[in-house]
């Protein structure tokens, strides 16, 4: 049974990776460009979710994982 019916936001990470991006692309200004903090949460995203059982906490894992390889 799924709760995709129930919970349609949550079922399109989009909004919270640009956000994860966008808190990121700040963190590291001077370092890295935009479009490279870009390709590697959205990387960081697609890598995760190949093999997630379970993707409630995805975007929590991607921030910390985007944030790790940029460091």
């Amino acid at each position: 049974m799924t709760t995709e019916k129930s919970l349609p936001g949550l079922l399109t990470p989009e909004a919270a990776l640009h956000r994860l991006a966008d808190d990121l692309a700040a963190r590291f200004t001077g370092v890295f460009a935009r479009e490279t903090v870009d390709r590697y949460v959205f990387e960081s995203y697609t890598a995760l979710r190949r093999t997630a059982k379970v993707t409630t906490h995805l975007p929590a894992l991607t921030s910390r994982f985007a944030t790790e390889r940029l460091t």
